[in-house]
C-alpha cells in the first residue's frame, strides 16, 4: 500500500508530504520520495506515477523522474487507466481554488483536456471498462455532481446529489463517495475583546485586505452564497453589514481605502479598480495571466503587486501600475500561492518562496531576502508599523502568530488565536495583523 506520511496542508485541502510504501502483512513504511502531494499503482505492477511538488511546480511523473506533466497550479487525483496507458488527473491552475479541469496524459506525454472550466472539481475515477472517467464537478458555486466523460471528450450527467461529494473510487457497479459540508468564514480579535467577532457573511469568505487601522476588511464569496461569477465585499469590523462592491474575486484595497483592485472569478484574469463609494468602475489593462488570488497595493496606491502564473511557468510576484502599462515580473519562479504583504516604505513584499518558508522580494530588481527565522508553514501575516518586523502565522487546530525581527533574525511569539467551536475545523488561520496589532 502507498501512504502519505508527515503530511502538511498545502494547496487548498492538498496535503504535501512523503509516499511511502507499507506491506499489507504491516511493517515500517519504506519511505520512496519526499514532496509528494498524490500516487497512483500502475495496474498490475510495483510502479508508482507521483504528483511531484518541485521549486513551486506540480509534476506528474510515471516512473518516479520522468516528467509526462508539470503545471504551476496544482495536480490531483492521479488515476491509471485499467489498462495503464494513460493517466487521468485532475489539472487546477490556480494554486489557491479548486476550480478546473479533467485531462489525461498516456506515457509519452501527450496530454488532452477533456472537460474544463468547472468552478470546483475534486474526485475521479475509471470506470472499470475504461471507456469512461467519473468525476466530481460543479459549474458554479460548491454544490458537485457526478459526471463521466469518456477519452475522445464525451461528457454526460451521471447524477445529481445534495451537498458537495467527492468520489474516491469505482469498483464494479460500485463508487466510493464522500459527502463533505464544508465551509470557510473569517473571525476577527479586536483590541478589548475577549472573544473573537464573526465576520462570516456566505458560505465560503475569503479574506483578501484587512486595512491598516483595523476597520474595513476586503472579501469575497466564491460558494454557493456568491453567485455564478463570485461577489466582492467590503465590511467593517464592527459587525456592520457588508457592502457588496460587484462580482469577482479580491485582490486588495487602496491605502486611502477609495478604490478596492478585483479579477474576474474565471482565467484570462482581468483586474478591474472598483470605487468603494459612488464611481465607476475602471478595468486595468489585460496581461493575459491565469487566475491569482493574492496581491497587495504598494503604499504609494499606483502600483500593485500580486502573484500570478502563465502557461507551462511557475508563480512569479509582478508589479504593475493602475495607471496603465503591461505588468513585470520581480521574481523567480516557484513561488507558492499565498498572501503577500508590502513593507511600509514599499521596498519589499513578504510571499511564501520555492522553500515554502517567507522570503522578502524587492519591489524593484534585486536578489530575494532569505529570512532564516521562517519555518515551513510559516505564511506572512504583516508588518509592524516601522517597517523592522514581519508577523507570520501558523496554521492547525489553533493559529499561532510570531514576529521576526528583520535585522537579527530573531523570532519571537506574540498569540495563539483560537476560535470557538473547533468540532470539524480542519484549519484555524492563517492571519493578518494590523500593524499595531
Amino acid at each position: 500500500m502507498a501512504i502519505l506520511v508527515e503530511p502538511k496542508l498545502s494547496r487548498f485541502t492538498q496535503a504535501l508530504g512523503t509516499v511511502a510504501r507499507v506491506p499489507l502483512s504491516g511493517g515500517v513504511p519504506k519511505e520512496v520520495l519526499q514532496d509528494v502531494t498524490g500516487a497512483d499503482w500502475v495496474p498490475g505492477g510495483s510502479e508508482l506515477a507521483v504528483v511531484h511538488r518541485v521549486s513551486g511546480k506540480d509534476r506528474l511523473e510515471f516512473p518516479i523522474g520522468k516528467v509526462l506533466y508539470e503545471t504551476g497550479g496544482w495536480i490531483q487525483n492521479p488515476r491509471f487507466s485499467p489498462d495503464g496507458s494513460r493517466i487521468a488527473f485532475i489539472d487546477h491552475e490556480a494554486g489557491g481554488g479548486d476550480s478546473g479541469a479533467v485531462s489525461i496524459v498516456d506515457r509519452a506525454g501527450k496530454k488532452t483536456i477533456l472537460a474544463e472550466g468547472w468552478a470546483t472539481v475534486q474526485g475521479l475515477a475509471w470506470a472499470p471498462s475504461g471507456r469512461e472517467i467519473f468525476f466530481t464537478a460543479a459549474r458554479q458555486g460548491i454544490q458537485r455532481e457526478i459526471f463521466a466523460v469518456t477519452p475522445s471528450g464525451k461528457l454526460r450527467l451521471v447524477r445529481t446529489m445534495q451537498g458537495t461529494p467527492a468520489l474516491f473510487d469505482i469498483a464494479g457497479s460500485s463508487a466510493l463517495v464522500t459527502e463533505d459540508d464544508y465551509r470557510a468564514g473569517i473571525l476577527a480579535f479586536l483590541p478589548g475583546q475577549d472573544t473573537p467577532r464573526d465576520l462570516s457573511w456566505f458560505d465560503w469568505q475569503s479574506d483578501r485586505t484587512l486595512s491598516s487601522d483595523g476597520t474595513q476588511l476586503l472579501f469575497d464569496e466564491s460558494g454557493e452564497g456568491g453567485g455564478a461569477n463570485a461577489s466582492v465585499y467590503l465590511r467593517g469590523t464592527d459587525g456592520a453589514a457588508a457592502l457588496r462592491l460587484g462580482d469577482g474575486i479580491g485582490v486588495a484595497l487602496s491605502p486611502d481605502g477609495a478604490w478596492a483592485l478585483t479579477q474576474t472569478s474565471t482565467p484570462p484574469v482581468q483586474f478591474v479598480l472598483v470605487p468603494v463609494r459612488a464611481g465607476q468602475s475602471r478595468p486595468l489593462s489585460p496581461d493575459n495571466f491565469g487566475s491569482t488570488l493574492y496581491g497587495v497595493f504598494l503604499p504609494d496606491g499606483k502600483h500593485v503587486v500580486f502573484e500570478a502564473s502563465t502557461p507551462g511557468h511557475g508563480s512569479r510576484l509582478y508589479s504593475k501600475a493602475v495607471d496603465g502599462g503591461a505588468a513585470k515580473a520581480i521574481s523567480g519562479e516557484g513561488l507558492n500561492q499565498s498572501r503577500i504583504f508590502a513593507s511600509p516604505d514599499g521596498r519589499y513584499v513578504a510571499a511564501i518562496g520555492p522553500d515554502l518558508k517567507v522570503d522578502l522580494y524587492p519591489t524593484v530588481e534585486g536578489p530575494a531576502v532569505t529570512l532564516a527565522a521562517s519555518q515551513v508553514g510559516d505564511v506572512p501575516a504583516g508588518w509592524t508599523a516601522d517597517g523592522k518586523g514581519l508577523y507570520v502565522s501558523q496554521s492547525g487546530t489553533s493559529c499561532r502568530v510570531d514576529v521576526i525581527d528583520i535585522a537579527s533574525g530573531r523570532r519571537t511569539h506574540v498569540r495563539d488565536l483560537i476560535g470557538g467551536d473547533a468540532a470539524g475545523v480542519t484549519a484555524f488561520g492563517p492571519a493578518r495583523v494590523t500593524p499595531g496589532r
